[in-house]
């Protein structure tokens, strides 16, 4: 149940789907209060039709003959007429025609004298706030839902009705004359089909918009479906050409290391081999031919020097440079290797953190050779791009591990001239390489400039080991890392 739930969830909290659950809210409730206002007016103007049926009954009522002319006995004599069988007939008469389902007649004191439901008094209600505000001379409505009423259309089904109550005076209306209270009259109107046609009308809306709603969320709910399996399929397509991008991009740059290596094997070996044979013949031509000739002799042993010092210096810091053995020993050698071969150039500091010191304290890194040789490089880049572009003087290695994230961190920064960051540049090809070298460990890179502030580059590169590293006991620092450890908790520099 729960994996049905939860793309239900999803769904609902779609932009679209709550757009128009809003939308709908507002649409709904404008309708409502729309019908509503429907409702009143249609009402009132049943009342304005009531009024009219009120007036014309009570000029029906004076012009029938049935009351004396005496104003003074028509209240003692209209009890009387009202049950007779010509005062119904009157009544019957006057609303001729008229959407009219009954009439009450009541005495001022609230005692019903006349109904058109079976006979007088049967629909006597006269007690209500309508009745009360009728004696004053007010006409109000009130509206009875589920009425039974039989009356002049014969219909005895529950209905809705509306009521209106009214004073009739002693004297016609429209005479010009002032008369006084002679009764009131109640005038019911079946509403029932006219608010059952609204109201339906209003459901049918209702039901048009709600299953327009539903087919457009239904619609939306499989392009949606559609959609988010295509993009799902995109972004797995998306990750496994990323994956053969970033393996494609480690396999370079291990087919470039080992081309390194094997061309710093060669020239450690061979070419040295083959130097050193050069010297030696040279040194032995000095002797034989040398004797007879110094200056040929001297000649001969300045190009033997040349030759030895090439071997020596030349070759062996060229095999260096291209695949550094000395990274068989561990990062932090390396790293110092570089520091001592910028040292001529600028002022470069080693900081490094206690963690990463205690995976190579026992002279044995613990850090895998191939992470050690891309932190290496990543350096190397990072201090020639210092040295050639930041004209810096000064210029600072962080070495440590994270132990939360189990990442080693590298961070290089200077003190040089810094660089406007503009991400719609490209970067150098050094920058680049080192990014290369990050995103093919998995690791992530950032850098941080601004004119005059120099450079600060961070690189994370994550690291798995056998054993947990927390485990592993610091090794004791060196007397140096110690003085500078007391300087900075957590680092030392080397």
């Amino acid at each position: 149940m729960r994996f049905q739930i939860r793309p239900l969830l999803v769904f609902l909290r779609h932009p679209l789907v709550i757009g128009v659950a809003g939308a709908s809210v507002v649409a709904l409730g404008m309708l409502f209060l729309g019908a509503d206002l429907a409702r009143r007016n249609l009402l009132r103007g049943v009342e304005n039709q009531q009024s009219q049926y009120i007036d014309h009954f009570a000029l029906s009522l004076h012009g029938s003959g049935l009351l004396p002319n005496e104003r003074s006995a028509m209240k003692d004599e209209l009890g009387s007429v009202a049950g007779t069988a010509a005062f119904d007939d009157m009544v019957r008469r006057s609303v001729f025609g008229l959407a009219v389902a009954g009439i009450d007649l009541y005495t001022l004191d609230g005692n019903a004298i006349y109904s058109t439901e079976r006979g007088p008094g049967v629909m006597g209600d006269a007690g209500g706030e309508e009745f009360g505000a009728a004696r004053r001379g007010e006409t109000r409505s009130a509206v009875q839902e589920g009425r039974v009423i039989s009356g002049i259309d014969g219909d005895a089904l529950p209905k809705t009705v509306l009521t209106s109550y009214a004073l009739i005076e002693d004297v016609a209306p429209g005479t010009g004359r002032s008369g006084r209270p002679l009764a009131i009259v109640a005038v019911h109107s079946d509403v029932t089909r006219s608010l059952s046609v609204l109201a339906n009308m209003v459901w049918r809306i209702v039901a048009v918009y709600v299953g327009g709603i539903g087919v457009i969320i239904f619609l939306t709910s499989r392009f949606s479906a559609r959609a988010r399996s295509r993009l799902e399929a995109a972004n797995e397509a998306l990750l496994v050409q990323y994956a053969a991008v970033r393996e494609s991009r480690e396999r370079m740059l291990a087919a470039d290391e080992a081309v390194k290596r094997a061309i710093a094997e060669e020239l450690h070996g061979s070419v040295q081999t083959k130097l050193y044979a050069v010297w030696m013949k040279l040194n032995s031509l000095g002797l034989k031919k040398g004797s007879g000739d110094p200056e040929l002799r001297l000649s001969l042993d300045k190009i033997a020097e040349e030759v030895d010092r090439i071997r020596e210096e030349d070759i062996r810091k060229l095999s260096h440079r291209l695949h550094p053995s000395i990274i068989r020993m561990g990062a932090l050698p390396g790293l110092r290797s570089l520091r001592d071969a910028y040292e001529h150039m600028i002022t470069v500091e080693l900081s490094v953190g206690d963690e990463v010191a205690a995976l190579e304290s026992a002279g044995a890194s613990r850090i895998p050779e191939r992470v050690r040789v891309g932190a290496y490089r990543i350096a190397e880049l990072a201090l020639g791009n210092v040295v050639k572009h930041a004209e810096a003087i000064r210029c600072v290695l962080h070495w440590d591990y994270l132990p939360d994230t189990r990442e080693l961190r590298l961070i290089v920064e200077d003190d040089g001239k810094g660089f406007v960051q503009d991400p719609k540049v490209s970067t150098g090809l050094g920058l680049v390489t080192i990014r290369d070298y990050a995103d093919s460990f998995g690791g992530r890179f950032e850098i941080r400039s601004a004119p005059g502030k120099g450079t600060v580059m961070t690189v994370w590169l994550p690291v798995s080991f056998e054993a947990n590293p927390l485990d592993i006991p610091l090794g004791q620092p060196s007397k140096e890392g110690a003085r500078a450890a007391s300087r900075t908790p957590g680092l030392h520099v080397v």
